[in-house]
């Protein structure tokens, strides 16, 4: 009973087991598993207070739980041989099981239900009673043999009624195929549950099919076949996850060497999601090949970067939430789409629709993936929207769902759809109109982002007359729209002063007053326009501080010409506690702005998004993966598959270990390859604590511009002291300090160790980091 000390938070707990429905092995002779557990279902099988007893059976309760533990499991309930009863022994409480198990089985006299229990044999056991019926079914299972309950000697006319039967005498398995049996266990207090056995494959069949699906992971012998054969498969995505960091590296290193003797890549991804106990320390590893997911974890068992590598990290205690931004001009890229609607079908689905959606609004003239890459500006825009529709429905299928959405310019019209107050004709009847006169508008000038903040912007001696403010992207990232030659001439002033710009040539000068009169035309084409009030929060970049308002033509209307503060509304969405922010775009784009938010702020958020060229179905897994390994597990995306058999989870209770000195595990190598070794360390430590993987050159980007806010980078640099304690105190704590600062400093540590020089002698650690100018934009920015 002691289980039962706190009961509300312990049923809690059971409930979300029952509904994850993770399988587990059941131990069995010889080292075969006699069952597997594919899942159950636990709540309440008892009346409540007042409804004829506290503690009184409720047949109808017990039907309930029983039938959710099939659908769950997705087993057919026609498929159960036999049901290994609770058994309480009373008649009431025997009644009420029977009528249950009529009411979920639906058997006949002529074909019934086999019941039997452990009960008669070795009596109550209180809270071990359930334990004591699956290892029974367990074993019934594996022989394949039905046995009688003690004590039973003559059959029941009552269970008969009932399409049930309790054996006498031991009998064979009366279901052919897999065998498939259930085991109810009811408590006192008003808990119950129901668990779902299955037969494991037979030995020679597990290898045969084991061969079939690592003949179709295997190396192939040409780089066109291996194209060929990723492309067929599509990538999946590893999860691994461990009690400790150190368990961690060696699970994936155990995964590495699974792979390399031919465990199929699909089966290990579908084991580790669907069939393994998620802890708080995890990583992800995504791959199409068998041997690219070798390397990946061989990488993560290193701690070496990778690019199909997401985290270490440890997942958040509270459950953050999700908000979807969904980018604006520039999110698009020539190969939207390609492939994945072979791979994922809930995109793909959501892809035609919203197709067939802008075809309506704009027969013949709307763009269409059966023409190939988008080629104008309008169908550049509307394949973009179509895209992220797409995306939003993939990630909602693979249950997460988001808790806010926010638009960037086009994006806003997204996320009125994926919140539920735009149907998808009223959405792409917007979406058509918007772009074509967007396109139209090319002519009349262009933008300019600047890495500068909004109020440095509007203080700019050289701002020219025309030019106006017309996104407020971040804390140091503004885009200015206007004439062309205005913006020209802008761009020279900030050229000779040292600021970071960029000039976006082919955008149209949108959220400005150049388009006064698309505005009105764009109001005139959409009335009346069908909304109704979001199912999900929307915050808006036009009113970033308003609830309520409303998403009608007028606010189109004005949204088409109002600048963007996506910077105001992204910090309102941000406030509310542990979020996840995730990028739903083709392309992202506004990774650089969410990061300085976060960062400036010192918000408890964390960016979720794909790395820069990756194709919509790597780019979703990337985005899940991201999401589980920051607390959010996703429902999973690799399908169940026959169980593969896997190493053993390692033991986590591992003896307290000193960390090594870096100074001894670094002595004797000459100083270049000391050096690399401390740069790799300071790295790896670094992506674990960025939002964003790291990529190529950002050993000499500010810690803060990659997202390593003032609380991260404190606990770098006490991780970094613990290996070499002789580091100053302020190492790493500067906002400014970059990957090679840190680096240097450790290397200038070790240099003084080796020489046999303390910290404060001549050649030791400066008493400083060197100063580090910050950068005058975003051009290094996330």
């Amino acid at each position: 009973m002691s289980a039962l000390r706190r009961p509300r938070r312990w049923l809690r707990a059971r409930r979300r087991r029952g509904r994850a429905g993770a399988p587990a092995r059941l131990p069995g002779p010889r080292g075969r598993e006699p069952g597997l557990l594919p899942g159950g279902g636990f709540g309440g099988g008892r009346r409540r207070r007042g409804a004829g007893g506290g503690g009184r059976p409720h047949a109808g309760a017990q039907a309930d739980l029983v039938r959710s533990a099939y659908t769950q499991t997705g087993i057919d309930p026609d498929a159960v041989g036999v049901v290994q009863a609770h058994g309480t022994g009373t008649r009431a409480g025997d009644r009420a099981e029977a009528r249950a198990l009529a009411k979920v089985f639906k058997r006949t006299r002529q074909d019934p239900l086999l019941v039997c229990s452990i009960k008669g044999a070795i009596g109550h056991l209180e809270g071990a009673a359930g334990l004591a019926g699956v290892a029974a079914t367990a074993l019934a299972l594996h022989h394949g043999e039905v046995w009688p309950t003690a004590g039973h000697t003559r059959p029941d006319p009552v269970l008969a009624k009932h399409g049930l039967r309790v054996p006498t005498t031991v009998e064979p398995w009366a279901r052919t195929g897999v065998r498939v049996a259930g085991v109810s266990a009811f408590g006192f207090g008003g808990t119950g549950a129901h668990a779902v056995l299955v037969q494991t494959p037979d030995p020679a069949e597990e290898k045969e099919r084991t061969a079939a699906l690592a003949a179709r992971t295997s190396a192939p012998k040409s780089t066109t076949d291996e194209a060929a054969a990723s492309e067929a498969a599509g990538p999946v995505v590893v999860p691994v996850s461990a009690q400790t960091p150190q368990v961690l590296a060696a699970t994936a290193g155990d995964w590495a060497r699974a792979l390399r003797s031919g465990t199929p890549v699909e089966a290990l991804a579908s084991t580790a999601a669907h069939r393994r106990d998620h802890h708080a320390h995890r990583a992800a590893a995504i791959a199409a090949t068998r041997h690219e997911a070798a390397d990946a974890l061989e990488a993560l068992a290193r701690s070496r970067p990778h690019l199909g590598v997401v985290g270490p990290r440890t997942a958040v205690r509270a459950r953050p939430r999700i908000v979807y931004v969904f980018g604006g001009h520039g999110a698009d890229h020539p190969a939207m789409a390609t492939g994945t609607t072979r791979t994922v079908p809930e995109f793909a689905a959501a892809l035609e629709q919203a197709c067939a959606a802008l075809d309506a609004a704009a027969p013949g003239q709307a763009w269409n993936p059966a023409e190939g890459a988008p080629a104008s500006y309008a169908h550049r825009q509307q394949a973009t929207w179509a895209h992220q529709i797409a995306m939003a429905a993939a990630l909602t299928a693979w249950g997460l769902a988001p808790d806010t959405v926010i638009g960037h310019s086009l994006g806003e019209v997204a996320a009125a759809h994926t919140a539920g107050a735009l149907p998808p004709a009223e959405a792409a009847r917007l979406v058509t109109a918007r772009s074509a006169l967007l396109h139209e508008a090319q002519a009349l000038g262009c933008l300019l982002a600047i890495g500068l903040s909004e109020e440095e912007v509007k203080q700019l001696p050289g701002m020219p007359a025309g030019a106006e403010i017309a996104c407020i992207n971040g804390p140091a990232t503004t885009v200015v729209a206007g004439p062309a030659t205005a913006l020209e001439s802008l761009a020279g002033h900030l050229e000779a002063t040292g600021v970071w710009h960029r000039m976006i040539g082919d955008a149209p000068p949108a959220h400005s007053r150049l388009l006064a009169d698309h505005q009105d035309r764009l109001l005139a084409q959409i009335t009346p326009l069908r909304w109704r009030r979001p199912r999900v929060p929307m915050v808006s970049t036009v009113l970033p501080r308003e609830v309520g308002f409303d998403l009608d033509e007028a606010y189109w209307q004005a949204q088409l010409r109002e600048p963007v503060d996506f910077y105001a509304a992204l910090a309102e969405a941000l406030h509310a506690g542990p979020t996840l922010v995730v990028e739903v775009s083709p392309r992202p784009v506004l990774s650089a702005p969410i990061t300085q938010t976060i960062a400036r702020h010192g918000l408890p958020a964390a960016l979720a998004t794909a790395p820069a060229g990756a194709d919509a179905h790597t780019a979703l897994l990337h985005i899940a993966a991201t999401a589980y390994t920051r607390g959010r597990a996703p429902t999973w995306p690799t399908p169940r598959t026959p169980h593969t058999r896997l190493p053993l989870p390692r033991w986590h209770h591992q003896p307290r270990q000193e960390v090594p000195d870096l100074a001894d595990d670094l002595a004797g190598l000459a100083a270049e390859e000391r050096r690399a070794r401390l740069a790799d360390l300071v790295r790896a430590m670094v992506a674990e604590a960025a939002p964003l993987p790291l990529r190529p050159g950002d050993d000499t980007t500010p810690l803060e511009r990659l997202g390593v806010g003032s609380h991260d980078r404190i606990l770098l640099r006490a991780r970094l002291a613990q290996r070499a304690p002789a580091l100053p105190a302020h190492a790493g704590t500067d906002p400014a300090t970059t990957i090679t600062d840190l680096t240097d400093q450790l290397d200038r540590v070790l240099a003084a160790a080796a020489a046999g020089r303390g910290p404060g002698s001549p050649g030791a650690a400066e008493p400083h980091p060197k100063p580090t100018a910050p950068p005058q934009g975003p051009s290094t920015a996330r």
